[in-house]
């Protein structure tokens, strides 16, 4: 919650020439890690009531959005690092790469 509370601050009054939003989608990738997390609980201690599909996806969604998170904040320390344009862009292609690898590897992928 406090790392929400910090991401909320950020996001309204931090304006940095650099940031190009990075504090609203880690905002957003945070909330939804959170909501997940919470319908998650729900789905597991529910699966007589729940359908196994609906604990399937709300697992893969929260682990989404925790990749997700993981990924903008490591392009906003690569941006604070390197001014080169280039290396942002190879950073921020090479870690969609890796989001799209875990979308395609799904199916396979046990999650309990």
């Amino acid at each position: 919650m406090i790392l929400l509370v910090f991401l909320g601050i950020n996001a309204r009054y931090y304006k940095m020439g650099k940031d190009n939003g990075s504090f609203i989608r880690m905002l957003f990738f945070a909330i939804g890690h959170v909501v997940f997390d919470i319908i998650t609980v729900l789905t597991v201690n529910n699966l007589d009531q729940v359908p196994i599909w609906v604990n399937y996806i709300a697992h893969v969604v929260f682990y989404l959005f925790a990749i997700l998170f993981a990924h903008e904040f490591f392009c906003y320390v690569i941006a604070l690092s390197y001014r080169e344009k280039r290396i942002q862009k190879a950073v921020r292609i090479i870690g969609f790469s890796l989001v799209g690898l875990y979308l395609l590897l799904l199916p396979v992928m046990p999650i309990e």
